[in-house]
């Protein structure tokens, strides 16, 4: 495909995402449908259609927006560096989930949320679109890369964990979920015009941050 006419292409992609966006900004991600990405688009059907078949397709794209990159895979393999004390990298790792929550709930992640609750509920859905969610997401990446630090850390003695470490890892990932939760209900009242004091994500990390560190026997000062 000539140049131009990729970008064209994927420019056309691009804003008919940001229209389904908009849309799934208005109403549950559930009742989104084509016919309402046609009208926000100001497309003709058979234009939309060109580019996404359906709306599995065109949420597969947007979940892919969340994928990660060769960047952000950097910037997470540089915070586990072994050679790193183990106080310094568990406050840098919940330093940057944080940011990464705050960034990520002003942006999309209210869709987000809403599509990877939506396709929990769906598996056959889900199944249909698989093959277009190679890439793995940052929190994904981000948990994988902590649970391999940890266990080198327990391995190695340079932690002493007072409960089994999996129960730590459960606790902190629990812990990051229900944040990101409440954080995006925040935004969604904030959608809604209602009032909701949204979550201080910095104060909710240190927080984790100070019980994780007890959790695993390490001396906190």
């Amino acid at each position: 495909m000539p140049r131009v006419k990729e970008e064209h292409y994927e420019n056309k992609r691009l804003e008919i995402m940001e229209a389904a966006k908009r849309v799934a900004l208005k109403k549950p991600i559930y009742h989104v449908t084509m016919r309402d990405v046609v009208l926000e688009a100001g497309m003709s059907q058979g234009g939309v259609y060109k580019y996404f078949s359906n709306i599995d397709e065109l949420f597969a794209s947007l979940l892919g927006q969340n994928s990660l990159t060769s960047e952000v895979k950097d910037e997470i393999n540089a915070i586990f560096a072994e050679a790193k004390d183990p106080k310094q990298v568990l406050h840098d790792f919940l330093t940057y989930v944080g940011t990464y929550i705050e960034t990520s709930v002003r942006g999309s992640g209210k869709i987000i949320h809403e599509l990877m609750a939506f396709y929990a509920n769906e598996p056959e859905r889900l199944e249909n679109i698989s093959s277009q969610l190679l890439k793995a997401s940052t929190l994904g990446y981000l948990h994988t890369a902590c649970i391999g630090f940890l266990q080198a850390q327990a391995a190695a003695k340079r932690i002493a964990p007072v409960v089994p470490l999996e129960e730590v890892i459960a606790f902190m990932a629990t812990t990051i979920n229900g944040i990101v939760h409440d954080a995006i209900m925040a935004q969604n009242a904030a959608y809604a015009r209602h009032l909701m004091p949204a979550p201080n994500v910095d104060r909710l990390m240190h927080s984790l941050y100070l019980s994780v560190m007890s959790l695993l026997g390490i001396e906190k000062r």
